[in-house]
């Protein structure tokens, strides 16, 4: 399923570019200003770091085995997207088989 998921991910990127795909960062900023608040900076970034992580995980408990792995799917398709980062993903992926 992680497979098809990546190869979704890429088809998409190589017909649409990365242009085709926003990336909205309210729900993180919004995270930072709760969690700014606590002294402890080892803590801060944890929170910041595993909050995230652990909607993702839940999220990801929670569509396994429904529809037989197509929410799933949808799911790690999105998350892969958001995961790539801003930027043109073609000279990225340019560069990268250039460097071989």
């Amino acid at each position: 399923m992680e497979f098809l998921a990546i190869i979704t991910v890429l088809a998409a990127l190589q017909i649409w570019g990365y242009g085709a795909v926003p990336q909205h960062d309210d729900w993180l900023v919004a995270v930072h200003q709760r969690v700014s608040s606590i002294n402890s900076l080892r803590l801060r970034l944890a929170l910041l770091i595993m909050l995230p992580v652990f909607a993702v995980l839940l999220l990801q408990v929670a569509l396994e085995g429904v529809l037989w792995g197509l929410p799933l799917l949808l799911f790690y398709v999105a998350v892969l997207l958001y995961s790539l980062g801003r930027g043109d993903f073609r000279s990225h992926l340019a560069l990268y088989t250039d460097a071989w």
